[in-house]
C-alpha cells in the first residue's frame, strides 16, 4: 500500500508515449485489453526504465448499484493509464515501484 512520489519526472516524454501507445495498441489486440491489462503493461514498461510509478485498484458502484472495479497507473503527477473518472473510485490497493524497486 505504498505510493511513489507526486513529483514531475525527467522522463515526461517517455511516460506520455507509454500512455499513448497503450491506448492505441489496446484497440487492436486480439484479446480484451481493459484497464487492468493496460495498467500492468504500463507498469512493466516504466519499471524497465526504472521510473517510479503507482498502480491503483479501486471499486465503486455504477448507476444500477452494481459493484465495478477499475485500475489506473500514475507516474509523478501524470496519469499514464485509466485516468478517466478514477477519482470516483475508492482505492482498495496500491502497488508502487520506487526507484525501480517494486513495493507493495
Amino acid at each position: 500500500m505504498k505510493e511513489s512520489p507526486y513529483i514531475d519526472g525527467t522522463q515526461d516524454t517517455f511516460i506520455n508515449r507509454v500512455g499513448w501507445a497503450i491506448q492505441v495498441v489496446s484497440k487492436y489486440t486480439p484479446w480484451e485489453s481493459k484497464c487492468l491489462v493496460q495498467a500492468i503493461t504500463a507498469k512493466i514498461l516504466l519499471r524497465h526504465k526504472r521510473l517510479q510509478n503507482t498502480m491503483y485498484l479501486g471499486v465503486a458502484k455504477d448507476s444500477k448499484d452494481q459493484m465495478i472495479a477499475h485500475a489506473w497507473l500514475r507516474s509523478g503527477n501524470k496519469l499514464v493509464t485509466g485516468g478517466r473518472n478514477c477519482s470516483t473510485f475508492t482505492v482498495v490497493a496500491k502497488f508502487a515501484d520506487i526507484g525501480g524497486n517494486s513495493g507493495t
